[in-house]
């Protein structure tokens, strides 16, 4: 929480349904000076059809108020497809990304799809790679399969890069 609020400025905090929703709300519950607010996104349909369509304050800004910044939060960075249908949300209703933090970076391209729209800091708890070598330094893990998890993400990383015309 500490790294977090220490770095970015944002005026709401923003999860994104499902996983981001209680990491979003965890962390506010965790900020002591009560800086950020709570914003919400709806989303509709099922697996890959599922959108991220409207983007709302929970608690209004106060009339004179130039709070316009948002915090966006998510469990997992893939592709960054959901983070940046998010992100059109929230400019869409007339407020700006300003910081993006997710629990686990799965290596695969969508930190740099985010990049190239400038949100301002782009963070994660974890990277898989690092969740992988403790498996193996923990023995949950053996090191063929930590290999076989990185080969792969690697191959859909390189698909995904391609897809979005982006140099390595």
């Amino acid at each position: 929480q500490l790294f977090i609020s220490g770095i970015m400025d944002y005026d709401y905090v923003a999860g994104l349904p499902y996983g981001g929703e209680a990491i979003a709300t965890e962390f506010l519950n965790l900020l002591a000076d009560g800086k950020a607010r709570e914003a919400k996104f709806d989303k509709i349909g099922q697996g890959s059809d599922r959108r991220i369509v409207n983007f709302k304050i929970i608690v209004p800004p106060l009339v004179c108020s130039t709070w316009k910044s948002v915090l966006l939060i998510d469990d997992v960075l893939s592709s960054g497809k959901s983070l940046l249908e998010a992100a059109a949300a929230v400019e869409k209703a007339g407020f700006r990304v300003t910081a993006i933090a997710t629990a686990v970076d799965r290596e695969q391209g969508g930190r740099e799809v985010l990049r190239k729209h400038d949100y301002g800091r782009i963070v994660s708890v974890f990277t898989i790679s690092e969740l992988l070598a403790f498996g193996v330094l923990t023995s949950r893990i053996s090191i063929s399969q930590f290999y076989e998890v990185m080969n792969y993400l690697e191959t859909t990383r390189e698909d995904l890069l391609k897809e979005n015309q982006l140099a390595c």
